[in-house]
């Protein structure tokens, strides 16, 4: 959020990238909102590189961000949306670190998608659901909206074994709290289109990815924005 003191235009100079890994550059793909009235459909995805990976800005396959699929089907919404993911993370990381991360965000509504690396892990489905009430407290506390999906199906045999116990806690949490709003069960989702995955038994493809944003801004726009998209 940038007081504009009066300012009617924004200039981004980059002088330079920090040469880590898969950032040797810059991409700039920039809207400017007017902050007074659109925190309010201010969006933020938290979670692993399953969601990292589907929820940037760039068109995937044909499908647009976020925002845009919002758009479509919403022509009153333009919704800011930020990919919060980082790879690797767990539901232990995401409670670790929800309290340092909340105040950076000014919006509203708060994507929760942990559960692969858990699953991957065998963690205990106790622990996992402990971690998630960590997470949606911190949330609640913060003013904000939880947004949790279900874990994605994968072929890896732990994930077969393990994840579908850790979605019955996510079960759970919708019944402890109803404030909650239901992300899309991309469990179900990708066992029933299998072809979705990639071989590592684990990501999706990459017409997986761009199904997984499309089951994000067809969820949301029912749930949230209540628009029939048959």
């Amino acid at each position: 959020v940038i007081d504009m003191a009066g300012a009617n235009w924004i200039r981004m100079a980059v002088t330079k990238a920090d040469g880590a890994p898969e950032n040797y550059d810059i991409n700039l793909n920039m809207d400017v909102y007017d902050a007074r009235s659109a925190a309010a459909d201010d969006w933020i995805f938290f979670g692993d590189s399953i969601s990292a990976g589907a929820m940037g800005h760039l068109t995937l396959n044909g499908v647009p961000s976020f925002a845009q699929l919002i758009n479509a089907h919403s022509p009153d919404h333009f919704p800011i949306e930020e990919a919060g993911a980082t790879a690797y993370l767990t539901s232990a990381d995401g409670a670790k670190h929800i309290a340092t991360w909340l105040p950076l965000f000014p919006g509203k509504y708060v994507g929760l998608s942990y559960g692969t690396n858990d699953a991957l892990g065998c963690i205990n489905p106790s622990t996992f659901y402990d971690h998630y009430i960590t997470m949606v407290k911190a949330v609640l506390q913060a003013g904000k909206i939880p947004i949790i999906s279900h874990i994605p199906w994968g072929r890896m045999p732990d994930i077969q074994r393990c994840a579908p116990a850790l979605n019955a806690q996510i079960d759970s949490l919708y019944t402890a709290f109803p404030q909650i709003i239901k992300g899309p069960d991309f469990w179900a989702y990708f066992q029933s289109h299998q072809s979705l995955i990639s071989n590592d038994n684990i990501h999706p493809t990459s017409v997986g990815f761009s199904a997984y944003r499309q089951q994000w801004a067809d969820a949301m726009l029912t749930e949230v924005y209540q628009k029939s998209i048959a």
